[in-house]
C-alpha cells in the first residue's frame, strides 16, 4: 500500500514495474463465503514501511465488500437461471392450457349445438335454423355495441333458446292443426322448462343460455310469456334473440307455410317495434340487415317434409 492505494495480486507486477512482490512489505486477507469457506484472497504490497494494523483493517473491509459483491453476482446468475427455467416451464404450461381450453370451448360449442338441434328436430325444424338465428343474434349484438366477448358468448348461447321443447309431448309439439287453449298453455311452458334444464351452472355460457331460454318469448310491451315482463325488465340477450328468431322463422319456408319475402319480414318487424320488439334492437337490426342477408345466403335449407 502506497499513497493510500491497495494493489491486488493480479495487478501487482504491472504496478511494481516488474519488481518482485516477494521483496516488498506485504499484507493479505482471505475472501470468505457466508459459510466460512475461503473463496479467494486479497493481497497488497507497499513500497514503504511494513503494513500496520490500520492497513489490515482497511483490507479486511475491502475483502468483505468484494466477497459480498461476488456472492451477489453468483446469486444473481443463479436466480437468472432459475427464472429462465421457470419461464420456459410456465410458457410450456400456458401453451398446454391454451390447447386444452380451446378443446374445451370447441367441445362446449359442439355439445350446445347438438342439444339445440335435438330440440329443433323434435319441432320439425332442421338444424340450420339455430345456426342462422345465432349468427343473426351475434350480428345484431355487434350493431348494438356489445363487446366481442359478449357477441361470441351470445352466438354460443342463442341456439339453446328452445331447448325446453324437449319437455313438451309430441302430440302437442308436432300437431299439424291449431292448438287448443289447453294445449297452448302447455306449449307456453317450454321457456320455463328450458330455463330449468339450464339452471344452476357456474358457466357464463349456460347462465346466458338460461336467460335466453326463459325470456325469448317475452315482448317489449309486456304481452309475452311466461312472465309477462316488459321493457328493460326483459334481459337484453332475450330481446335480441326474440327478434333474430322471428326474422328467421318468417323468412324460412316450412311444410305448413311459404317463406315471407325479406321486405315483408322487415316491414312486420318495423310494425312490431315498441310492441313485440325493443325499438333499439329494431334499429340495430336495420343497420346490419345487409350482413344478415349475407348470413342467410350461406345457408340453403330445404323445405321440411311432412
Amino acid at each position: 500500500m502506497t499513497r493510500g492505494e491497495l494493489w491486488l495480486l493480479d495487478e501487482a507486477e504491472g504496478v511494481l514495474g516488474g519488481e518482485s512482490p516477494a521483496s516488498l512489505p506485504y499484507v493479505g486477507v482471505p475472501l470468505r463465503a457466508q459459510g466460512g469457506a475461503v473463496v479467494g484472497g486479497l493481497h497488497a504490497w507497499g513500497g514503504g514501511p511494513l503494513p500496520s494494523g490500520t492497513h489490515l483493517r482497511v483490507l479486511r473491509v475491502a475483502a468483505e465488500r468484494i466477497t459480498t459483491e461476488i456472492q451477489v453476482q453468483q446469486s444473481n446468475r443463479k436466480l437468472e437461471g432459475m427464472v429462465e427455467e421457470r419461464t420456459a416451464d410456465l410458457t410450456a404450461a400456458l401453451e398446454r392450457l391454451r390447447s386444452v381450453n380451446a378443446q374445451l370451448i370447441e367441445a362446449s360449442r359442439d355439445t350446445v349445438m347438438r342439444l339445440a338441434r335435438a330440440a329443433e328436430y323434435r319441432d320439425g325444424d332442421t338444424g340450420e335454423h339455430v345456426e342462422r338465428m345465432s349468427s343473426y343474434a351475434q350480428a345484431i349484438a355487434k350493431a348494438m355495441g356489445l363487446t366481442a366477448e359478449e357477441q361470441a358468448l351470445l352466438k354460443l348461447a342463442a341456439p339453446m333458446h328452445d331447448v325446453g321443447k324437449i319437455g313438451i309431448r309430441d302430440s302437442i309439439l308436432l300437431k299439424n292443426g291449431r292448438l287448443t287453449p289447453e294445449e297452448w298453455e302447455i306449449m307456453k311452458q317450454h321457456p320455463t322448462i328450458g330455463a330449468q334444464i339450464l339452471h344452476g351452472s357456474r358457466s357464463r355460457l349456460l347462465q346466458m343460455a338460461e336467460e335466453i331460454a326463459l325470456s325469448h318469448h317475452e315482448k317489449w310491451d309486456g304481452s309475452g310469456y311466461p312472465g309477462g315482463f316488459a321493457g328493460d325488465n326483459i334481459p337484453l340477450v332475450g330481446r335480441i334473440v326474440a327478434l333474430a328468431d322471428v326474422f328467421d322463422a318468417l323468412t324460412t319456408p316450412r311444410v305448413y307455410k311459404d317463406a315471407w319475402s325479406v321486405e315483408d319480414a322487415v316491414a312486420h318487424i318495423r310494425r312490431e317495434s315498441g310492441h313485440h320488439f325493443d325499438p333499439r334492437i329494431v334499429e340495430a337490426f336495420e343497420q346490419c340487415l345487409g350482413g344478415l342477408l349475407e348470413i342467410r345466403g350461406r345457408f340453403i335449407e330445404p323445405v321440411a317434409q311432412a
